[in-house]
């Protein structure tokens, strides 16, 4: 992208309206992989140091392109207790390594078949509107797909 930008700035190629949007759409791209990847890094940050510390780092990663953190906060609200400390007597335990929580739980079950997801969902005690909450709040915060 930057180097077809200093092309058009050399005047190596035209500068054309289908070029410009190709560089547009190429730094959209970018942007949803930045704004992806501060929400990653804040998922390993809870995981692996504090919750407080993954606050702040979603809440910088978003307000460098201008945006609010909260719809990626509100996905914390259902799993603020890491599952390793609600203390699970169930097969899945030994699955659910230190630092994992409900928005891993999420992932597991997510591609479930419905009956499979709702066993796994009462196994380690997440509730289906907890379980639906956390991903409405997923899918306002990660894209589909880039455009």
């Amino acid at each position: 992208m930057i180097s077809r930008y200093n092309q058009i700035a050399s005047g190596a190629i035209p500068a054309t309206a289908e070029l410009w949007q190709e560089l547009q759409l190429d730094n959209t791209k970018l942007q949803l992989q930045d704004e992806l990847l501060s929400f990653v890094r804040g998922v390993i940050t809870w995981n692996t140091r504090s919750a407080q510390e993954a606050k702040l780092e979603w809440e910088n990663g978003y307000r460098k392109f201008g945006l609010k953190a909260t719809p990626c906060l509100a996905a914390l609200k259902h799993i603020d207790t890491p599952i390793e400390d609600r203390e699970i007597p169930s097969p899945i335990e030994p699955f659910l390594t230190h630092g994992q929580h409900w928005l891993y739980a999420y992932t597991i079950a997510a591609p479930l078949p419905a009956e499979k997801r709702e066993a796994f969902l009462s196994e380690i005690r997440l509730s289906e509107e907890a379980y639906q909450n956390i991903g409405k709040s997923l899918n306002r915060i990660i894209p589909k797909k880039l455009p």
